[in-house]
């Protein structure tokens, strides 16, 4: 018997200015293995994770931002979502 993969989905709020990092893509990427690391112990892989991001204008402070980042296989199904701020 196969055991069918799941989908995880990870969401987080953060304010811009609390992101580490330099540039965009430096911000983005410092949080999306952040994300990785706390939930599986390692860092963003392209090949089995995607993410999305909303609200990550980091030239402006204090403004609201969410950063998504699913695990496994894509789905139309209904997924939980493990969110953190």
């Amino acid at each position: 018997m196969a055991i069918e993969p799941t989908v995880t989905r990870v969401l987080v709020r953060s304010k811009t200015h609390l992101v580490q990092g330099g540039s965009y893509n430096e911000k983005c990427n410092v949080l999306k293995n952040k994300i990785c690391q706390e939930v599986w112990n390692r860092d963003f892989d392209p090949q089995q994770d995607r993410w999305f991001a909303y609200g990550a204008l980091f030239g402006y402070d204090n403004r609201r931002c969410y950063f998504l980042v699913d695990n496994g296989p894509r789905t139309t199904d209904e997924i939980p979502v493990q969110w953190y701020e």
